[in-house]
């Protein structure tokens, strides 16, 4: 009877160690059918940081059932997205790993699904906003597009938006229970290709700082606890260095001969994150190309790129310098893009997308009246523009005109 019990105390205590191994791997039921959705892939991402990765994918079979077991980040909630085509469905995993079960609509995937656990629900209520956001923008984004609405109209309306839903998320969500998962997801948002929240600006700043505070106490060892500091600690060093580069333009003002300014000026971040201004290359003496393009856009970019190059190289020597402003989403494509031409490449970074991904507003754009890429101003040696080209076959003789 002693052998017996002795055996069956260790035997429990394996259990017991195997099941506290087990613990360390976190996995969790993401399942659900999509209606009408036989043969379709579904795929299962993981969102983390500011890199979204691809966990697992399948084909739904004739009832159109799925389940995915991902293993969850340890220390704190976990957020996973499904993918149907270019429909998207954002998930939340509470630090109970409680299973999440969803119902959806083949036609309608991210927009009227159903999911039965309350804190899924409460995303599912976010997340609708911001599907009405996108709405609202592509309508005026259209108008705008069809000559039906001017520009500042334009840029009333959208900033008027923008502005509401932020007010709302806030309310809502954000500061009502900064540690709820739901809060870490609407910070980081992305709407029409515009992250709503931005940690670089004052206001939007104290949200992240919010958010950050109550996670640090709630989820010290999650690993999306240090992402929310690393971001609000970048957001308060950029605005800082943003008032030291203000302060030091507005000495050099101060100081300087005015002068009339005979084009309007444009201010964005380099290839190497400084601000360039336009004025630092036009109005110099030199005929300046003012270039609006994306680089994301290949069948446009590489081919007018091309033609610069073989501008540049024409009339460099002539003192020909070019002022490059790129409307692209991603900052690393266009930084690679940018790396080794031999002219002045800048980023705008207030930009919005339409749901193909396709650029419908760009605010240095907008200063210039620019609605197709890409554009090209040809500018006198005072500075002010000469020729507006929007048609690549007619921009090198333009060029050989003015020269």
């Amino acid at each position: 009877m002693r052998k017996n019990t002795l055996y069956n105390l260790f035997a429990a205590a394996a259990l017991i160690m195997l099941a506290s191994c087990s613990n360390d791997e976190r996995t969790v039921s993401i399942s659900g059918t999509v209606n009408e959705g036989k043969g379709e892939k579904i795929a299962l991402m993981h969102l983390s940081g500011n890199n979204p990765v691809l966990v697992d994918t399948l084909t739904l079979g004739d009832n159109g059932v799925f389940k995915f077991k991902p293993t969850v980040e340890k220390g704190g909630p976990d957020l996973f997205c499904l993918v149907l085509g270019s429909q998207t469905i954002p998930v939340v995993i509470d630090t109970l790993q409680t299973p999440v079960v969803i119902t959806a609509n083949k036609e309608h995937f991210s927009t009227t699904y159903q999911v039965q656990d309350s804190l899924n629900n409460v995303l599912r209520e976010a997340v609708g906003y911001g599907n009405d956001l996108r709405r609202k923008i592509l309508n005026i984004t259209n108008l705008r597009r069809d000559n039906k609405m001017g520009q500042l109209v334009y840029n009333d309306s959208l900033e008027t938006l923008v502005s509401n839903y932020k007010a709302n998320m806030l309310e809502k969500y954000i500061y009502k229970d900064p540690s709820s998962p739901v809060s870490y997801y609407v910070l980081f948002e992305t709407v029409s290709g515009l992250q709503i929240f931005d940690p670089m600006d004052r206001k939007d700043n104290r949200a992240y700082g919010a958010v950050a505070n109550l996670w640090v106490h709630t989820y010290p060892n999650s690993p999306r606890t240090a992402f929310l500091e690393q971001r609000a600690k970048e957001g308060i060093a950029a605005r800082m260095q943003a008032k030291r580069d203000q302060e030091r333009t507005d000495s050099l003002i101060q100081h300087a001969v005015k002068e009339e300014a005979t084009f309007v000026d444009l201010n964005l971040i380099g290839t190497k994150d400084e601000l360039v201004a336009l004025s630092s290359v036009n109005g110099k003496g030199s005929i300046t190309l003012l270039d609006f393009t994306a680089y994301y856009i290949t069948e446009v970019s590489v081919p007018h790129n091309e033609l610069l190059m073989k501008i540049y190289d024409k009339y460099k020597a002539k003192g020909v310098k070019i002022y490059q402003v790129c409307m692209d989403p991603d900052i690393n494509f266009w930084k690679v893009s940018a790396d080794n031409l031999p002219w002045t490449v800048v980023r705008d970074t207030e930009l919005l997308f339409d749901e193909n991904g396709m650029v419908q507003y760009s605010a240095a754009a907008a200063l210039y009246n620019v609605t197709n890429i890409p554009t090209t101003f040809i500018m006198g040696r005072d500075g002010a523009a000469l020729n507006r080209v929007e048609d690549d076959s007619k921009l090198e003789a333009a060029v050989t005109k003015v020269m």
